[in-house]
């Protein structure tokens, strides 16, 4: 209050020994555009008139009598408020006739509500010692009535340092609507990227109703015709009313959820009905009709319920945020019902000034910081969940990587079981068995020297054979027979057998890496024994082809007396399809084209469990 009280006081010209104001008067109702010579019925300004509906309009001189005490020793300055037009004579002398030239200031309109402020210069020589007669002329009241304040005379320079303080109130109210607006787009561009907080949409409407409403007084002539500018206006202040008791309830939890949906029904009723009005030109202060009770009661009523209830909120222990909101909406109340009761419920009895701005402002940057603590507020939380998440995520990762790791363990753990147990087959099956037999031998006495020592020489093949295999962990099929080659090519030799070898480079086998190889090796080994036990051939041949894309084909073929009609897969043969099984692979047999047998496997270069290759 000791603010608003001091703007006020700012706002109020002082009236010292040299400046006059004048509000005694005579008024003669004419038309004239000539100073009428009649002497008029008193009258004290300042003037009010509405628009009053179904009577000719007229204009009207008002004569105001002006003293000076002594000559003018330099310029003074005449000011005064008015509205729609006005004509000046001193003294019979045409002193200026408004135009938007000769406004003191376009943004002043708005401090008279809606009326403008004429400055005009006089010359010393128009003001000797003595009486003088002002004559003034007020246009007819149009669709915003006609107003006249009193008149203030003064020399220049300190009639303008006076109106320095008007000055400052344009500034503020420009600042005002300035911030009311950028707020009010960012907090609508805030609730269209966050559908979900709807609370800024809210505010940031509101912010931009506040600044239409201000706009009227810094704007030199309606954006738009009669009456879509006062529906525009009208409209945007009913808005504005229902959605500060919207926000009272929403934003400041002050009050049930009932009484933000009784607030929308208000804007929608409230609106309609104030879109009649507008329409059909209803004067504000024509209290003979039913609407300016409703339009003045119906918003003194929103605001006097957002007041109540944040003092209520208060009072029962609010906080401090409701407690400054309590105090800002109040203000903005306390303002409205001041302004309104002078200008609309007893206009002319004091010369007002608009100050509804100064609510406004206040209300727009309670916004502002609210929103503005909610913003952030909803930041820190992003910020909070996404270091939340984070060191979830680490935890999950540290948590998946020990399992990983342990499961990496398990695999490897049981590969070489896999591959031991293996070995150990290979090792019972190959070197086991033939050092059995030697030994059965050896104790029948069935064994010679020579046959000891052949024996010998064939475990100690079987062993290099199977480490052989191993060691070639990459799956390279050319290097596996190579050492096949190079452990059996002597044994073939000493069997009567001509070898012709026909391996290319072949690419990688997947599923010949670990323990693959010696399952390949002992599938050839198999094939080659049978050849050089059963075959009766003179020729071995050992090829590798590619069967397009997706495998290659290991041959082993030999030009004996092939296989008899009708026999069964030995013990052998069935070993040869169960090692090419576990290679992903299959085996057949089949006759040769120049006789013999024919054993062919077919590995796929796929990954084990995987599609074709790419």
């Amino acid at each position: 209050m000791f603010l608003l009280h001091a703007m006020l006081q700012a706002t109020r010209l002082e009236v010292g020994d040299r400046v006059q104001r004048l509000s005694e008067a005579s008024r003669i109702d004419s038309d004239s555009l000539e100073p009428p010579a009649e002497a008029g019925k008193p009258f004290r300004l300042p003037l009010y008139a509405p628009r009053e509906d179904g009577r000719v309009p007229q204009s009207a001189w008002f004569r105001v009598p002006l003293a000076m005490p002594a000559d003018a020793a330099e310029p003074y300055l005449l000011v005064v408020s008015f509205r729609p037009n006005l004509l000046a004579y001193l003294d019979g002398h045409l002193l200026a006739q408004s135009t938007a030239s000769n406004l003191f200031s376009r943004g002043d309109r708005g401090f008279q509500l809606g009326s403008r402020t004429l400055a005009i210069q006089v010359p010393p020589a128009l003001l000797a010692e003595g009486r003088h007669e002002l004559m003034l002329r007020v246009g007819a009241a149009g669709y915003d009535g006609a107003t006249l304040s009193t008149v203030q005379v003064g020399p220049v320079r300190i009639m303008e340092s006076l109106q320095a303080s008007r000055t400052r109130l344009l500034w503020s109210r420009g600042m005002v609507i300035a911030a009311a607006t950028v707020l009010g787009v960012f907090l609508v561009l805030v609730w269209a990227a966050l559908r979900k907080e709807w609370i800024y949409g809210l505010a940031g409407v509101e912010c931009l109703l506040l600044a239409l409403l201000l706009s009227p007084n810094l704007l030199a002539e309606a954006p738009l015709p009669a009456p879509w500018w006062r529906l525009v206006l009208d409209g945007a202040d009913v808005a504005a009313k229902a959605l500060v008791l919207v926000l009272v309830v929403k934003l400041f939890e002050a009050g049930p959820p009932v009484l933000a949906r009784a607030a929308v029904a208000y804007l929608v009723l409230g609106a309609g009905i104030d879109a009649v009005a507008a329409w059909h030109s209803f004067a504000w202060t024509d209290f003979s009709h039913p609407w300016p009770w409703w339009a003045l009661g119906s918003r003194a009523a929103v605001l006097a319920l957002a007041t109540a209830l944040l003092c209520r909120a208060v009072w029962r222990g609010g906080g401090p945020m409701r407690l400054a909101a309590a105090i800002v909406v109040g203000l903005g109340a306390w303002t409205w019902f001041y302004v309104s009761f002078f200008v609309l419920v007893l206009p002319g009895r004091v010369t007002v000034t608009d100050i509804n701005f100064v609510g406004y402002g206040a209300f727009v940057m309670l916004l502002g910081w609210l929103l503005r603590n909610r913003y952030v507020a909803s930041l820190q939380r992003e910020l909070e969940t996404r270091e939340d998440l984070e060191r979830q995520v680490r935890e999950r990762t540290a948590q998946l990587e020990a399992n990983f790791a342990a499961l990496r363990e398990s695999e490897a753990a049981r590969l070489a079981v896999l591959e031991r147990e293996r070995l150990l087959q290979e090792m019972h099956d190959g070197l086991g068995s033939q050092l059995l037999l030697a030994k059965m031998n050896a104790q029948r006495g069935n064994l010679s020297r020579e046959a000891m020592v052949k024996t010998c020489d064939d475990c100690i093949q079987e062993m290099r054979l199977a480490v052989d295999g191993l060691s070639v962990a990459d799956g390279d099929l050319s290097l596996l027979l190579a050492n096949l080659r190079h452990r059996f090519g002597a044994r073939i030799g000493e069997a009567g057998l001509a070898l012709e070898w026909n391996v290319g480079d072949t690419p990688l086998v997947p599923s010949l890496r670990g323990t693959g190889g010696p399952d390949l090796v002992r599938i050839v080994q198999e094939a080659i024994n049978n050849v050089m036990n059963h075959a009766k051939a003179t020729t071995i041949r050992l090829s590798t082809s590619r069967e397009g894309e997706d495998a290659v084909v290991v041959t082993v073929a030999d030009d004996g007396v092939g296989m008899p009609a009708g026999a069964s897969e030995g013990r052998g043969l069935r070993n040869i399809r169960s090692r090419g099984a576990r290679l992903g692979g299959t085996v057949e047999w089949c006759a040769g084209a120049a006789g013999g047998t024919e054993l062919r496997l077919r590995i796929p270069l796929a990954e084990p469990g995987a599609g074709r290759p790419r």
